[in-house]
């Protein structure tokens, strides 16, 4: 995989298959999205988004658990 920084933005290139981007290019068609870089963007902010609440539900059931042994 390769970047390329421009200002706070990095070009990613990266490799994928066929039938998934067909399926990605699809949802463009029909205007889901504006592009496949804005869908792929989104894609990825809500995969994110989704460990980042699972490591504060994580922490958060730590934190409880250590409480109550006190």
């Amino acid at each position: 995989m390769s970047t390329i920084w421009l200002d706070d933005t990095v070009v990613v290139t990266f490799k994928l298959r066929r039938e998934i981007l067909e399926e990605l290019d699809e949802l463009v068609r029909k205007g889901y999205f504006s592009s496949r870089s804005e869908a792929i963007r989104k894609a990825i902010i809500e995969l994110l988004n989704h460990y980042s609440e699972e490591r504060k539900g994580t922490v958060k059931k730590a934190q409880l658990k250590a409480t109550a042994l006190r």
